[in-house]
């Protein structure tokens, strides 16, 4: 009993004196899909370029030119006679085309002047259309009002105020350039009218031989054929005024007093 006892003893103390370790099992972790939790610290990675490096792409790009670039892509498939001619004619003027041709840098730069600046153009000529158009019914009124002098002035400012349409003709659409002769026509017209009134036969026909130009119909002839007339140019009236329609009074009177002077 005793040892019984002594051996309860040493089995209770040992187990009174003995240390109790606690082991916290954690689940295994997968770094192949962990995410990190709580805040985040970016570290960006900062390479330093190399010596020199930048200086020498930024002279790179100073030295770029845009418009030889440019121009290279225009003339890929291009050949230096060109794949196509076209050939236009309208009234008084006549227009060969090439497509398909290298072009060089100074036709370049000047395609993209023109391209710049053609908004402002047709502005330019829009009102030139109209002042001119003005001008024309100013010169009209004074003419009915017996003020030929005048007249003579409004319409030849109104001339003058197409010149720019008339050297920009062979940029304009056909029917922008139809409307741009008719009223030069009409001008000169109006203009060798009023001429004749003024006793100015030669600067009459001149300004008949302009509107004929411009734009060939019967009022310029008969116009030019009143001027010859006046002239004494009689062989020449009588061959304008016989091509006239003779149905009109204006005409018949014009070849009465043609064969008076025959």
């Amino acid at each position: 009993a005793a040892g019984a006892a002594g051996a309860a003893g040493d089995a209770n103390g040992s187990s009174a004196n003995s240390t109790r370790v606690a082991v916290e099992v954690r689940p295994k972790v997968d770094t192949q899909h962990f995410t990190p939790t709580g805040p985040v610290q970016e570290r960006p990675c900062v390479v330093a370029p190399a010596a020199g490096r930048f200086d020498d792409n930024y002279a790179k790009w100073k030295k770029f030119d845009a418009d030889a670039a440019l121009l290279e892509l225009d003339n890929e498939d291009t050949t230096e006679e060109g794949k196509t001619m076209r050939l236009s004619a309208g009234q008084g003027s006549a227009m060969l085309n090439c497509e398909g041709y290298t072009k060089d840098r100074e036709e370049y730069d000047l395609d993209q002047d023109i391209e710049r600046n053609m908004g402002g153009l047709k502005k330019i000529i829009a009102q030139n259309f109209k002042d001119a158009s003005g001008l024309k019914a100013e010169g009209n009124e004074l003419m009915r009002s017996g003020q030929v002098a005048g007249a003579i002035q409004k319409y030849q400012a109104g001339l003058d105020t197409l010149h720019l349409a008339r050297e920009a003709s062979v940029l304009m659409s056909a029917s922008l350039a139809a409307k741009q002769s008719s009223l030069v026509a009409d001008l000169y017209k109006n203009l060798s009218a009023a001429q004749l009134k003024s006793n100015d036969f030669t600067a009459a026909l001149s300004s008949a031989d302009a509107a004929i130009q411009a734009c060939d119909d019967e009022k310029a002839r008969y116009r030019r054929a009143m001027a010859l007339l006046r002239l004494k140019r009689i062989p020449e009236a009588r061959k304008e005024a016989e091509a006239l329609a003779a149905g009109d009074p204006a005409v018949q009177t014009l070849l009465a007093e043609v064969a008076a002077c025959s």
